[in-house]
């Protein structure tokens, strides 16, 4: 079967529509082409075009680009984007029969694009329906036809990676002698020979992941192979760069061969390992010299190679699989001493990388946000100067001592070589201080560690002097002032309270008279750091510079994005643990700002959790409290009624109002007793007012636990208080709430919180010791407990419920006067609760239990030949041993409730009647 003549026509002319540069002729050949897919032969009539070289170039090129699509959308129901119409399986055939002819068209880009249709059909179709393509991409690579060996070897590298177990140990014996044949020999492009190498990567990887019978048959191919991968890998590393043998590419996919062959096989490369190592470290020093003088400086042209899906393959891709292979050199046991016993080469290197690039700091410059983002502690960024960073940090963690003693010789080396390069007035000096101090910054614990032990002896203050706090002054250098001023904030505690005060002293004049913002974030990050040091609670010394410090927060806030805001924030949240008194002086200034901004941007989860956090502590201190919560009300006000309050704040989104609710449980739990009358009086009944009237599921669930903060942190205040406009009691509002969420009619989403407000509730009752307080309600909370369990899925209120309410319910000191005044309906309503949560609690159980991970190490002495089931339920005692050793603390509580429940009734709660019949007596369980 073939495509017609009329329809190649066709579609060739729709193509030549599309190609030319009138939009209406464009149109027209797209609302063609769009009739013509629906075709069966569609597909065989592009492939057909794009494999014919009688056609014009662009037009197959466009051809094959359109087979590409249609292969992607329509070759197979199984695709996770099928439309319809799929391939007849009869065109199947037919195109996968002539597709393979097009990876020897001398066209590059178009034998590209058709390599990429054939790897896109292989994925469903080989090796059950197409087993033939493989042993002919395999017999392609000994032609003589450089373009099909390219062609072939793309088709591979993507076929490659789907190969079985079954097909494996026929595979690696055919590709393993043609992948080095093509990888040594210089007839071929470095792109061709990069693939090879590619391609034996993935091999290997198939080898070791593969059931452990196969595996040893499959090593048994390569193994005959390594010592000849080995050495050509070898000379790759050390070949120079004006050789045409390799390049930055070829490096690179060398580097990561061996480090998964040293990974995955580290016994086997023990023979070849030593001279490996030798190459790899020359290909590190030789490149991290290159990556400094090329990109740290950009000094000369960069070695960037481009492979042919054009992916640059620069000196950083090189590094980072540099760093990868050394890291995992260090998890190997047999390796692990061939780092260490070069700690002090190693951290040399690994600061050079460290050094600030031009591209950095010109993006730096432009962009304090990027600054912040990259440069702090828990930095997500990507660069080699960060991975540079976390090499060391793991390299210090793994070798305590003997990175500590290399880390201060490489410092000490470079700071020499610094001095030389200032004395004759080369600017590259401040780029070593500047990466050396980050260096020791960074692993100041370890540092810390070695001169408590005396394995590194150094005069911390004399160098501290004599480097850092020299170098603040260095205002042409911004970011050496800036990496001066964090490694001083960073060792503050081991050092004098005189160098300290030097220290607090510069920070302060940076602050005031840098020109660039950059500058006072981090002279804002290096007070952050001190007081982290020092402790707030032994920070006197710095009293006397926080009005300074605080003008200095809000200079900066005053001179940055937004997106920078975070360091200052962070600065001003730890500046008012410092000293109540201070605080109370700028009160006046502070808390406008923090409502302003938590306003502003309650939207950014980490500016509102800075400003949340600033209000939370300007609400434990006792001079301002009161202070605090008092500018607090006509936010809260304003999430309900938009007039009732004039201000000068934007107002929050209702979507929004569920983070104002948030912010008023913190200010809850954050307070000491008494709370301020007005913010009680004017901020509960909008509260209760939210959760009885609104349908938002986000704000219920914040409004929930809001409550809940009341009663816990200011119960006192709360049952004494009433609505002066209703009369309403709080008690009263509270049963309201109870009632709305336990209605087996309110979504479960929303009540999460209603078991923890149940147990809240009854406790503080408690607490006043007026039962009367409750009146009759208890069991009608009780019932309405039953009956949301038993209109409820399994979810976190059903669990909720379990765990919390009826076991607080009858623990009450209340609930004996309330629940058994009425000896029938009490033995009616225990004995429906005893059997229907029962059935509830047990379902509850095995679920929560088919969603929950073991807990190892845990057993729960139950006698279970003491529950006696009937025949229907014979299957629940096994699922129940089974459960038993999961969610302990669950189920305990689940069985605890079901205790309670029958202990409040005299009478037998559980007839012979009943099918499931337990015998709670008997039913022993571990207490916690």
């Amino acid at each position: 079967m073939e495509s017609s003549s009329d329809l190649r026509s066709m579609i060739e002319q729709t193509l030549t529509m599309i190609i030319t540069p009138d939009q209406q002729l464009i149109e027209k050949g797209q609302t063609q082409l769009q009739a013509l897919e629906l075709l069966d032969t569609y597909a065989l009539a592009l492939t057909e075009i794009s494999i014919d070289n009688k056609r014009d170039i662009s037009i197959r090129q466009l051809a094959g680009v359109l087979l590409r699509k249609y292969v992607s959308k329509h070759w197979t129901k199984d695709i996770e984007n099928f439309i319809e119409p799929e391939v007849p399986e009869q065109v199947k055939s037919q195109i996968r029969h002539i597709l393979p002819h097009g990876l020897n068209e001398p066209n590059h880009r178009l034998r590209v694009g058709l390599a990429c249709v054939i790897s896109g059909v292989a994925e469903w179709d080989c090796p059950d329906s197409w087993p033939e393509l493989l042993p002919f991409l395999i017999e392609s690579l000994k032609s003589s036809n450089k373009s099909l060996i390219h062609g072939s070897i793309r088709v591979l590298t993507e076929i490659v990676r789907d190969l079985d177990d079954r097909q494996l140990p026929y595979v690696l014996p055919l590709l393993l002698p043609e992948m080095y044949r093509l990888m040594v020999s210089n007839e071929f492009n470095l792109r061709i020979r990069t693939r090879a190498i590619g391609i034996f990567t993935l091999l290997v990887s198939l080898v070791h992941d593969i059931n452990e019978h196969d595996r040893i048959i499959s090593v048994g191919y390569i193994l005959p192979y390594l010592s000849h991968y080995c050495e050509a890998f070898k000379r790759f590393l050390i070949a120079p760069y004006s050789s045409l043998m390799t390049d930055t590419g070829c490096r690179i996919e060398t580097i990561r061969a061996l480090t998964l062959l040293f990974k995955s096989f580290p016994k086997l490369m023990q023979q070849n390992a030593a001279d490996l190592l030798q190459s790899v470290w020359t290909c590190l020093t030789s490149n991290t010299e290159n990556y400094v003088a090329t990109v740290v400086y950009k000094h000369g042209e960069m070695d960037a190679s481009v492979d042919s899906d054009g992916e640059t393959l620069s000196f950083e891709c090189l590094i980072y699989s540099l760093f990868e292979f050394v890291q995992v050199l260090m998890d190997l046991s047999t390796y692990k001493n061939s780092v260490k016993s070069s700690m002090e080469e190693l951290c040399y290197y690994l600061i050079l990388c460290m050094q600030i690039t031009e591209e950095e700091y010109e993006s730096w410059s432009k962009n304090v946000s990027r600054y912040v983002e990259d440069e702090s502690d828990d930095s997500f960024s990507h660069s080699v100067r960060l991975s540079a960073l976390e090499l060391l940090l793991s390299i210090t963690s793994e070798f305590k001592k003997e990175a500590g003693i290399g880390l201060w010789k490489a410092v000490h080396r470079h700071l020499s070589h610094a001095e030389a390069l200032k004395a004759h007035n080369s600017p590259r000096w401040w780029k070593l201080h500047e990466a050396c101090l980050l260096a020791m910054g960074r692993c100041k614990q370890l540092l810390n560690d070695m001169l408590v032990t005396g394995y590194v002896k150094i005069d911390l203050e004399a160098f501290i002097r004599q480097v850092p706090l020299a170098d603040l002054s260095q205002f042409d250098y911004p970011y050496l002032v800036c990496q001066a001023a964090l490694f001083a904030g960073r060792f503050s505690r081991l050092l004098s309270a005189e160098v300290n005060r030097i220290f607090l002293d510069g920070i302060c004049q940076l602050l005031e008279h840098a020109q660039h913002p950059i500058i006072n974030l981090s002279s804002l990050r290096a007070f952050y750091y001190y007081c982290e040091e020092v402790g707030v609670d032994q920070t006197n010394d710095v009293v006397h510079y926080l009005p300074r410090i605080f003008e200095g927060i809000l200079t900066t806030m005053s001179r940055i994005p937004q997106s920078a805001y975070i360091w200052p924030l962070e600065s001003l949240a730890i500046l008012i643990s410092v000293d109540e008194t201070f605080v109370s002086t700028i009160e006046h200034r502070l808390s406008p700002l923090a409502i302003e901004l938590f306003v502003n941007y309650v939207q950014d989860p980490l500016i509102n959790g800075e400003t949340t956090a600033i209000i939370k502590g300007l609400v434990h201190n006792s001079k301002v409290s009161s202070l605090i919560q008092e500018r607090l009300i006509p936010l809260v006000q304003s999430i309900v009624d938009n007039n009732s309050v004039p201000s000068a704040l934007p107002r929050i989104a209702p979507s929004l109002a569920f983070s104002v609710i948030d912010l008023l449980t913190t200010v809850l739990r954050s307070l000491n007793p008494p709370i301020n009358s007005n913010l009680l009086n004017q901020t509960f009944p909008v509260v209760i007012h939210l959760l009885v009237t609104s349908d938002d599921q986000q704000l219920l669930i914040n409004g929930g636990e809001c409550l809940c903060a009341f009663l816990s942190c200011v119960s006192v205040d709360l049952f004494s208080w009433k609505d002066s406009k209703t009369n309403v009691s709080s008690i009263e509002y509270i049963l309201q709430v109870l009632a709305k969420f336990l209605d087996p009619k309110t979504p479960e989403n929303c009540c999460t919180f209603i078991g923890k407000l149940i147990r809240g509730f009854i406790r503080e009752i408690n607490k006043t010791n007026q039962p009367s307080l409750l009146g009759d309600t208890l069991g009608q909370i009780l019932k309405a407990v039953l009956a949301k369990l038993q209109s409820t899925t399994f979810n976190d209120s059903s669990i909720s419920l379990i765990n919390n309410s009826p076991s607080c319910i009858l623990s009450s000191r209340v609930d004996k006067t309330i629940i058994s005044n009425n000896v029938e309906e009490n033995d009616s309503l225990t004995t429906r609760i005893s059997s229907e949560t029962l059935n509830k609690t047990t379902a509850i159980i095995f679920h929560h239990h088919s969603n929950s991970a073991p807990r190892h190490g845990q057993k729960l002495d139950i006698i279970k030949q003491d529950i006696n089931l009937s025949s229907e339920n014979k299957q629940l005692k096994i699922k129940l041993d089974h459960c038993l050793h999961h969610r302990y603390e669950f189920i305990q509580k689940a069985i605890k409730i079901l205790q309670m429940i029958m202990m409040t009734n005299p009478y037998h709660v559980i007839s012979s009647k009943h099918e499931n019949r337990i015998n709670i007596k008997n039913m022993n369980f571990i207490q916690i």
